[in-house]
C-alpha cells in the first residue's frame, strides 16, 4: 500500500508539472507528459496531461500568401524565421513567413517540366543547403488517368542557402518522390521511391554518389 501511495503521488506531481508549464514552457510540458505517459500508460492522469499538451496548443496562426504562384512546398529554415519554398512553376525563394517578402531567389537551374506533383523539400540542421526533390514524369493511375499515377522518376538537386547557388545537381533518379529526409548535418539525403517497391538510396549531398539500400 505505501509502494502504491507513493506511485500515485510521483504521478500525481508530474502531471501537475506538465500543467503548471504548459503556460510558460510549453515544450518542457510536453516532454514531461509523454515521459509520464511513457511510464504509466494506463493512469488515466497521464493520459489527461498528454492530451491537455495536446489541445493546449495556439492552433492556426494565419495565412500568408504568395504573390505569382498557386501552390507552394517548403521547409523552415532553423534557428533564422525564414522559410523555404519552392513554387508551382518550379522557382525557389527563401521567404519571411511574418509578410510574405522574398529575401533571396534561388538558382536551381532547369525545370524538369513535372507533373504537377508537389516538390519535396528538406533544410540541414544549420540552415547551410537545402535538398529539393522534384518529380519528373507520371505514368497512368489504376484507371487509366494520364498523369494519376505516383511519378515514376525524380530530379535532386541541393542548394546553398546563402548564395542561392546550386551546389549539387539536378540529379536524375530512377525513382518516385515518395520520401525524403537530409541528416543533421546535411551531408547525406535519403530517397525513397513513391511506387509500391520498397526502394530507397543514399544521396552525397557534396559529390552526388549514390548508394542502394
Amino acid at each position: 500500500e505505501a509502494d502504491r501511495q507513493r506511485e500515485a503521488a510521483v504521478i500525481e506531481a508530474t502531471v501537475a508539472s506538465a500543467s503548471a508549464l504548459r503556460r510558460s514552457e510549453r515544450d518542457v510540458a510536453t516532454l514531461i507528459a509523454a515521459e509520464s505517459f511513457r511510464r504509466w500508460p494506463d493512469d488515466a492522469r497521464s493520459r489527461s496531461a498528454l492530451l491537455g499538451v495536446f489541445t493546449g496548443a495556439d492552433g492556426f496562426l494565419g495565412n500568408r500568401y504568395v504573390p505569382g504562384t498557386d501552390a507552394i512546398s517548403g521547409a523552415v529554415i532553423p534557428d533564422s524565421g525564414l522559410v523555404v519554398i519552392v513554387r508551382d512553376d518550379e522557382t525557389a525563394a527563401v521567404i519571411e513567413p511574418e509578410s510574405g517578402r522574398v529575401v533571396r531567389e534561388l538558382d536551381l537551374g532547369e525545370g524538369p517540366n513535372g507533373v504537377g506533383l508537389p516538390p519535396l523539400v528538406r533544410v540541414s540542421s544549420d540552415g547551410r543547403i537545402a535538398a529539393i526533390l522534384r518529380p519528373i514524369d507520371s505514368p497512368a493511375g489504376p484507371y487509366g488517368l494520364p498523369g494519376a499515377g505516383p511519378a515514376g522518376t525524380s530530379q535532386f538537386l541541393v542548394v546553398d542557402l546563402q548564395s542561392g547557388l546550386p551546389r549539387l545537381g539536378p540529379i536524375t533518379l530512377d525513382l518516385g518522390v515518395g520520401g525524403l529526409a537530409l541528416s543533421p548535418d546535411g551531408r547525406t539525403a535519403a530517397v525513397a521511391d513513391a511506387r509500391l517497391l520498397p526502394r530507397v538510396v543514399l544521396v552525397d549531398a557534396e559529390s552526388g554518389a549514390i548508394l542502394q539500400v
